[in-house]
């Protein structure tokens, strides 16, 4: 079996997406307000991935947003 092109994508077809009622209760708040999308990448001239996405998680915390996390990335360091 070979993949080509981004197997990844194909998940926009397959599933059934939430309606914005059913994702905000998935999320547990309101998408009103103003949030965070977090697609986080590390860069690895700038320290190590858990380092950048602890100075990340922190500058969020110190917004007070709420926010959201994309699965992780193949970023380098990553586990």
């Amino acid at each position: 079996m070979f993949n080509f092109g981004a197997p990844g994508l194909d998940q926009l077809y397959g599933p059934t997406l939430l309606t914005r009622q059913e994702l905000e209760k998935e999320l547990g708040f309101s998408l009103e307000d103003p949030i965070v999308l977090s697609l986080t990448s590390c860069d690895p001239g700038r320290g190590t991935a858990d380092a950048q996405v602890s100075r990340l998680v922190a500058a969020i915390k110190a917004s007070g947003l709420k926010a959201v996390f994309t699965m992780a990335n193949a970023d380098a360091q990553a586990p």
